[in-house]
């Protein structure tokens, strides 16, 4: 887990709380939600970041974009291991976390040798295609989870059968789902919801 401590100026504090208002609100909410109001404060501060992140022209830094690496093995992204995997700066998270990420991100390949002895890197692939996403977006147009209407900005596009384990990269293998509910059926062993 990551903890969070600070003070902001009145300015700066009124805009956070804004900010996390209106996605938190209780006529923002699912009736069906069960999370703590700090829980989805802390949800709808990752989904501002992550928005940010994704639909922001972000600064370079040593030739790259921000982003958050995963470091994960073949086995665990095809679902044949539970072992941990690493996030870059070392905090683990668990196989499924990773297969999520793994769901809408750029992949590099990394292959090693004993000791971690690094013996190729393949390049960098968009996993999903934007003409795809477009398609998806406007099909879906929001989280497709069955009561939530989390708006696409806000969702990743997830496989119906994850690319690890053959699924293609295709709009009938894709659908939207906000985050929180992405986290739910890859770690939550919900369901993921069926196309209509």
């Amino acid at each position: 887990m990551v903890g969070i401590d600070g003070e902001l100026d009145p300015v700066g504090g009124g805009t956070l709380i804004s900010a996390l208002r209106s996605l938190t609100d209780p006529e923002q909410l699912n009736p069906d939600d069960v999370r703590s109001a700090a829980q989805r404060r802390a949800d709808a501060l990752v989904d501002i970041c992550s928005d940010h992140l994704s639909h922001t022209d972000t600064p370079v830094t040593g030739a790259f974009r921000s982003h958050v690496s995963v470091i994960v093995s073949l086995e665990s992204l095809a679902g044949g291991s539970a072992e941990p995997c690493e996030l870059g700066d070392g905090a683990v998270i668990s196989a499924e976390a990773a297969r999520r990420i793994a769901c809408d991100s750029s992949v590099t390949r990394i292959i090693t040798g004993g000791d971690s002895e690094i013996l190729d890197v393949g390049r960098a692939t968009r996993t999903i295609p934007s003409a795809i996403r477009k398609a998806l977006i406007v099909r879906d147009r929001h989280c497709r989870y069955r009561g939530c209407d989390r708006p696409h900005r806000w969702c990743d596009a997830h496989h119906r059968q994850h690319w690890a384990d053959g699924g293609p990269t295709s709009l009938g293998n894709l659908v939207l789902l906000c985050r929180r509910h992405h986290r739910a059926v890859h770690e939550g062993g919900k369901e993921t919801p069926a196309l209509e």
